[in-house]
């Protein structure tokens, strides 16, 4: 197959900081070069939204970002070129392939998956998977490997208890399928309108946080009295529950933890408020770790096994055009900032009542483009 490396695409870009309302512009820009080493060329169809790449908009200073960049991180395509010590499974024009961008790595080229094209190593990409479409693959690599991650972190094993606070959102309904394949008794917490589709995913018991307010800690201490978790994996960043942990947590069990409900300088007073503070000084005694996604090989491999498997389900709603990248962007930071709730009819899947907090677009041959939402049964600013 003969393989045309184009010299200019469509990109989502942006050359300042702010939010994506602000500086987030579609635009005409130069492809990238021919791949070189162990990096691959990318034709993007789908090109996963998270809060990540909003973040990254609004932290990362203007002098980083003068010329042009294009955010985003997870993808699904074809492989259009492959440099000379690529992988010979991603060598052939044609081939459909998944995903991830490295931050460090977009950051460097300025160049994210937000576009019609984008240059990879070839370690964070893979082939498609033949029990995942496009579109279930493209948002899989960062929440994915964040779940595996937690549960590595987390030592458990067979027969332990654990926790998932935050159940069905992106990263818990994934930490719920794969504890469930690990044989562990899961407990999971999220909003009552979820409960049913939490435990069809494999979760033992399943709380409604709703019922359980104000004082969602106290609540699970009264439930949990002489037999508590081995761990909890908190998707939500709850202070208050880690707090209170040592009533539910065993001593030597970890608190592992991917969410923050107050944004980065939250997240930066807990690491050090959690991590350092000592117990006679007022510190929880219980292990405190923040997890921050490193998707790999090993990682993505794991995925496809456990997809390959049928450990793993990855649940796709409704299309959108990439024209509305920044609507779909501001439906994050509202969702984000808790400010609204919006929900819609199931289609796909089977479920009603479903927030948007996952987005793709699609690059079809007939060269439409299409948003694709990533549907992760929740219908609360807290999932």
């Amino acid at each position: 197959m003969s393989t045309i490396i184009p010299t200019t695409m469509k990109a989502w870009v942006y050359s300042s900081r702010g939010s994506p309302r602000a500086v987030l512009r579609l635009s005409s820009r130069p492809a990238p070069s021919a791949p070189t080493g162990t990096q691959v060329l990318i034709k993007v169809h789908y090109s996963a939204l998270n809060l990540i790449g909003t973040l990254l908009m609004k932290l990362i200073p203007s002098v980083f970002v003068s010329t042009w960049g294009a955010p985003e991180l997870d993808f699904s395509g074809e492989i259009v070129a492959a440099g000379p010590d690529a992988p010979t499974a991603l060598t052939e024009p044609g081939t459909p392939v998944w995903g991830t961008k490295l931050i460090p790595s977009v950051l460097k080229d300025h160049a994210g998956t937000l576009a019609e094209y984008v240059k990879v190593d070839s370690s964070t990409v893979a082939p498609l998977p033949k029990v995942l479409s496009a579109e279930e693959a493209s948002g899989l690599a960062v929440v994915g490997s964040t779940a595996i991650q937690m549960l590595d972190q987390a030592g458990v094993t067979s027969g332990d208890r654990i926790l998932v606070n935050g159940a069905s959102g992106g990263v818990g309904t994934i930490l719920v399928q794969l504890g469930k394949a690990m044989g562990l008794d899961i407990t999971a917490i999220c909003s009552g309108s979820n409960v049913d589709a939490v435990k069809e995913l494999g979760a033992n018991e399943v709380l409604d946080y709703r019922k359980a307010e104000p004082d969602l800690p106290r609540y699970l201490a009264a439930r949990v009295t002489s037999n508590p978790f081995d761990a909890i994996l908190d998707c939500v960043g709850a202070q208050d529950m880690y707090k209170a942990s040592p009533s539910f947590l065993k001593a030597r069990g970890k608190y592992i933890n991917v969410g923050s409900m107050g944004g980065l300088s939250k997240v930066f007073y807990q690491r050090v408020n959690n991590e350092l503070r000592p117990t006679w000084l007022g510190g929880t005694p219980r292990k405190w770790m923040f997890m921050a996604a490193e998707p790999s090989s090993k990682t993505m491999d794991q995925l496809r096994q456990h997809a390959e498997e049928g450990n793993l389900k990855c649940l796709v709603d409704s299309t959108y055009k990439m024209e509305d990248a920044l609507e779909v962007c501001e439906l994050l930071r509202r969702i984000n900032n808790a400010a609204f709730v919006f929900s819609i009819d199931g289609v796909s899947n089977g479920y009603c009542n479903l927030l948007w907090n996952l987005f793709s677009f699609i690059d079809a041959d007939d060269r439409s483009r299409h948003m694709t939402s990533y549907s992760h049964i929740v219908d609360g600013a807290r999932s």
